[in-house]
């Protein structure tokens, strides 16, 4: 009689059909779960690795155009040396200072909107001594423009290429009309020249061909950029989603 008492105290509960559902169901959990961490781990361990490679071609870009602002700034110098040495003197000071500029600009990630204008602004100070009365600029520029955040380099290859391709080329010169202005949640850029238009189909220098391989990089949607004929201008424009300063 003990005996029959103490194997009854030891035996297993019966086995029930809801409890194998339960077991099963557990199982499922945790393989699921398993499974599921694991697929968010590799899709956070790619988006890290292509978002280290953005910033990696990013930079080579950017280590591109800087040198390519340079050649085009002594290309101008060359011209004035020969037309007005005196001027051309004036220049080589103010090109040292746009080196100082851009050899900061450029190691940067993101910056300022304003310390683009600044930068551009200067690079204009040197093209105003070497073009004179040819070159009229003008700018369009809220206040809240200047705290936009953006990668380097979105505005001044836009100057650049128009005074290269537009103004200079012109016997009469030309206006620039550089502005900024929102469109939704978009930052858009602006800058027109009443210059020589561009040809039909006109090649992408280093410094627009950059600019959209950056863009690609770094903008949210498509339509970055654009270059087109509205009238007697000539518009370059590039267009990304804002960042707020802060």
């Amino acid at each position: 009689h003990g005996k029959d008492e103490l194997c009854r105290l030891f035996r297993p509960p019966p086995f029930l059909p809801g409890m194998g559902l339960g077991l099963l169901n557990l199982a499922f959990a945790l393989v699921y779960g398993w499974t599921t961490a694991e697929k968010e781990a590799m899709e956070l361990r790619e988006r890290r690795t292509a978002d280290l490679l953005r910033q990696s071609q990013s930079k080579a870009l950017q280590n591109q155009l800087e040198p390519h602002v340079l050649y085009n700034a002594l290309s101008s110098l060359s011209e004035l040396v020969y037309e007005d040495p005196l001027a051309a003197e004036d220049v080589i000071t103010r090109l040292a200072d746009l080196y100082r500029m851009l050899t900061t600009h450029g190691k940067a990630s993101e910056t300022l909107l304003a310390e683009e204008r600044k930068l551009v602004e200067a690079y204009l100070a040197m093209e105003q001594m070497r073009l004179g009365e040819r070159l009229r600029v003008s700018w369009e520029w809220p206040e809240w423009a200047d705290g936009i955040r953006m990668p380097p380099f979105f505005l001044q290859p836009l100057v650049e290429n128009a005074i290269k391709h537009g103004i200079s080329p012109s016997d009469r010169g030309g206006e620039l009309r550089i502005s900024a202005c929102r469109e939704g949640d978009e930052i858009l850029l602006r800058v027109a020249n009443s210059g020589r238009p561009p040809s039909e189909n006109p090649a992408r220098g280093v410094g627009l061909g950059n600019l959209e391989s950056r863009l690609a990089l770094w903008n949210q949607g498509p339509g970055a950029f654009t270059l087109r004929q509205e009238g007697e201008w000539t518009v370059a424009a590039v267009r990304w989603i804002a960042r707020s300063s802060g």
